[in-house]
């Protein structure tokens, strides 16, 4: 690894590299997946790896326990069955926030080594004038830092508020299989919620919210280099004529413009894809729980977290989305620079074809999984699927609801009219009784 007072651009990530080392998020210098992780690495791996089969198991008998029936005999829906959708909801958002942070720590400690070779390699860029520029985004830095370790603690107050607050036996059936503690000290149960729950959340939370600040902060530099470069071709636009060899510069700094967006995007695009797939499947689960809530304290405890996703998609993703515009965004200069090339030196005109062909192809963007390029118009585009979604979850709500008011007027017209006609039985046997009577009396 490279001394931090030797690199400029580990001198820039230092707080985030400090914060990922005290997380144990961090890995070291080895060959092997086990020698790159510390005791408390291999804390963090074991735990996650254990709560996200314990998520997964309780899940599935969460929804074998509040849901099964109800799937197979829709007429027995009831209240309980809603407070099981809602917990089985929760579940699912666990399992998938679990899961997909499990996921990415390992990808991270996988790819540490080639994560470091990019790092280098931004280190290396040859304009010299963004060394400068390079420092000033330490303060940018330091900013999402805090705000990372600010979100996370209050996130951890917050949890450790609602377990506090929480009924013991309501905490079981929602997380731990639904187990009785009638016959369990009441004290020793809370210790034992809130110690579990507080390390499930902590290891989670910073997992999840720090391993993606290291992205968004390679994106910055990523960003800058991008910046940087496009001050070369402007600096190169200004000039009346454009020698050959201004041409071959700028496109040997678009080679390794382009090779520096392509290590980013092979270390980060598993990773990204599985960060938006985490916060689309999230965002959907907690507008269907804000459907059926059954009560306002479940309800604005799902919009906060609607909130903190859109906000962190939004952060992630428009970060990533500046690198491949700043990538893009020289293409009609580059056509002005082809234009002022001398038409009568064939090398110099070569060099210009190359250089448009090389804009236009568009190789420098961050993807997801190949799946997608994080850009502008995907963000519109994952909002507007959100949006499309909460309408027709709300729309299935109002004819579930319409559906099950008819139902009931129903039965309770059937239950009025079998009603009717008993009375009327009963009062027409009476009458004949009354009449058989009248005639043997006579």
């Amino acid at each position: 690894m490279l001394d931090l007072a030797k690199s400029d651009v580990l001198h820039v990530l230092q707080p985030i590299l400090l914060s990922l080392q005290i997380l144990g998020l961090w890995p070291k210098d080895g060959e092997t997946f086990l020698k790159k992780m510390n005791i408390l690495s291999r804390f963090i791996f074991f735990y996650m790896h254990f709560y996200a089969l314990h998520n997964v198991i309780n899940w599935l008998f969460t929804f074998h326990r509040d849901l099964g029936n109800s799937f197979l005999f829709p007429n027995r829906v009831t209240s309980r069955t809603i407070i099981g959708f809602y917990a089985f909801l929760e579940n699912a958002s666990l399992v998938i926030r679990t899961v997909a942070t499990t996921a990415t720590f390992d990808m991270f400690f996988n790819t540490h080594h080639d994560t470091v070779a990019s790092l280098v390699a931004i280190d290396l860029f040859p304009p010299l004038f963004m060394k400068t520029n390079l420092r000033n985004l330490r303060a940018y830095i330091l900013t999402l830092v805090a705000g990372s370790w600010i979100y996370v603690i209050i996130q951890l107050a917050f949890t450790a508020w609602t377990v506090a607050t929480m009924d013991t036996q309501t905490f079981m059936n929602y997380y731990f299989y639904g187990f009785h503690t009638e016959h369990v000290n009441v004290a020793v149960m809370r210790f034992i919620m809130a110690l579990v729950w507080f390390l499930y959340i902590a290891i989670t939370l910073s997992g999840e919210i720090f391993l993606k600040t290291f992205y968004i902060a390679t994106c910055l530099l990523l960003g800058r280099c991008a910046r940087s470069y496009n001050m070369v071709v402007s600096d190169i636009d200004k000039q009346e004529i454009v020698s050959g060899e201004d041409i071959n510069r700028l496109n040997k700094l678009h080679t390794q413009l382009c090779d520096l967006v392509i290590g980013v995007d092979k270390n980060f695009t598993n990773k990204a894809f599985i960060w938006v797939a985490t916060i689309f499947l999230n965002i959907c689960t907690k507008i269907g729980a804000i459907v059926v809530g059954s009560n306002a304290s479940e309800t604005s405890a799902a919009i906060m977290d609607i909130v903190n996703y859109v906000v962190i998609f939004l952060v992630f993703t428009l970060t990533a989305a500046d690198v491949s515009y700043q990538c893009e965004m020289t293409l009609p200069i580059a056509h002005r620079l082809a234009s002022k090339a001398d038409m009568n030196d064939l090398t110099v005109l070569y060099q210009a074809k190359l250089m448009i062909s090389k804009m236009g192809f568009g190789i420098s963007r961050l993807t997801g999984w190949n799946c997608f390029v994080i850009n502008r118009p995907f963000i519109v585009t994952v909002f507007s699927a959100i949006l499309t979604y909460s309408v027709v979850l709300m729309q299935m709500n109002r004819t579930n609801e319409h559906s099950n008011h008819s139902r009931d007027f129903r039965y309770s017209n059937v239950s009025t009219l079998e009603m009717y006609n008993e009375t009327t039985s009963n009062v027409t046997e009476i009458e004949n009784t009354y009449s058989m009577f009248n005639v043997t009396i006579q």
